[in-house]
């Protein structure tokens, strides 16, 4: 690394298994280099997400989900819905 003079290496959306990255990660120890690894988790969530730390540990803090007011009427419906065939449905025994 030094012939090129590398100073940081950073491990992004590797497709890698995690103990071939971790191996890679290994290997770059002693070559004085700084190594920065991208959480897979960023490809799921996007570019919303909070990096928050408690304690020294990092944290991903994903923004809370909000629904329009005709998802959250639909979503009701189909929860009462759902309780009321669950209600009628369920054996006489078990009750």
């Amino acid at each position: 690394m030094r012939v090129f003079d590398v100073e940081r290496v950073i491990f992004a959306f590797s497709k890698e298994p995690h103990d071939e990255a971790l191996d890679l990660v290994r290997s770059l120890k002693d070559l004085d280099v700084q190594v920065d690894i991208v959480p897979r988790f960023f490809e799921v969530v996007g570019p919303n997400v909070g990096i928050h730390t408690v304690e020294g540990i990092p944290l991903l803090g994903l923004p809370p989900l909000h629904l329009s007011r005709s998802a959250r009427i639909l979503k009701r419906g189909v929860d009462l819905v759902g309780a009321a065939v669950g209600c009628c449905c369920w054996p006489r025994s078990l009750r």
